[in-house]
């Protein structure tokens, strides 16, 4: 009753009295046998659970390292991919660009001074000069979608403002861009980067695939941290899918590398809705 199974239950007395405690001294044997059984296992059982413990947190300090470092270099791709369209945009602006000004510029003053050229002559002029147009505004939306100098000069805001405008409007979509509780300082840089880069991707799919009438842009300020949606009202898609996927997977990636998250609504005749998230940030804005 005492839970005593160290001491052997020994009785002198034979009888009745004496084959009980005959049968009280096997049941002790077997219960003592038994509760060392157990104890037994379950020290081995805890031994196991500490070395699984072990291996499971050195498989996730490996894990959480090796994070970290694909995250690195992604983020190092993401910026040199930046780096590159910045001095190729450069590059354009300032060689292809202005050859192509200078070219218009010399087609508009000969074609000013082309009294004396006969019919064709002057049509085929014109003709150059509106392809030299075509190729100079070609050049400078490309130019935009390389790196936008709104994005560097008056900031994120402006930037996906003009952006959408100029991509969504000439199809007969009808922009709205909406701001509330905005921060009045610029963003860290490469915060302003993955937003603009996110919402761009969202505004050329819908340019391309959404058949959409209705854009709405919504940027916010949340305690802190910055929340933007894209929502459309074309022929959604199913985000399941293969072909779907990859890009969402890279407007994922992208979100992770400032610790946001993004999210995506959308089903096929339902439109689409597209938001970021990205929580505040430890270091300090770009002046």
């Amino acid at each position: 009753a005492d839970n005593d199974l160290s001491s052997p239950v020994l009785l002198s007395t034979g009888g009745e009295i004496g084959a009980l405690a005959d049968a009280f001294e096997a049941m002790r044997v077997r219960l003592q046998q038994s509760y060392a059984d157990i104890t037994e296992w379950s020290n081995q059982l805890e031994t196991r659970v500490k070395e699984r413990t072990r291996e499971l947190e050195t498989l996730y300090t490996q894990l959480q390292r090796e994070e970290g470092e694909r995250r690195q270099l992604l983020e190092r791709v993401i910026n040199a991919q930046e780096e590159e369209r910045k001095r190729v945009a450069l590059e354009l602006h300032d060689e292809t660009g202005q050859a192509l000004t200078a070219l218009l510029m010399g087609l508009e003053g000969v074609e000013a001074g082309s009294a004396d050229l006969s019919a064709p002559l002057r049509a085929q002029l014109a003709r150059v000069r509106a392809l030299t147009q075509d190729a100079l505004r070609d050049l400078r939306s490309i130019i935009l979608g390389l790196r936008p100098a709104a994005l560097d000069d008056l900031g994120l805001v402006p930037a996906i403002r003009r952006f959408a405008e100029q991509h969504l409007e000439p199809l007969g979509i009808e922009v709205s861009t909406n701001t509330r509780a905005w921060p009045k300082t610029r963003l860290p840089s490469a915060v302003e980067t993955v937003l603009f880069r996110v919402m761009q991707e969202a505004i050329n799919n819908i340019a391309h695939h959404a058949h959409a009438r209705h854009v709405r842009i919504s940027l916010e300020g949340n305690g802190g941290g910055i929340v933007a949606r894209v929502e459309d009202d074309g022929e959604g898609f199913d985000p399941a899918l293969p072909r779907e996927r990859l890009g969402l997977i890279g407007m994922r990636e992208r979100a992770n590398l400032v610790g946001g998250r993004l999210e995506v609504h959308s089903a096929p005749g339902r439109g689409t809705q597209i938001e970021i998230g990205i929580p505040p940030q430890k270091g300090p804005a770009d002046a």
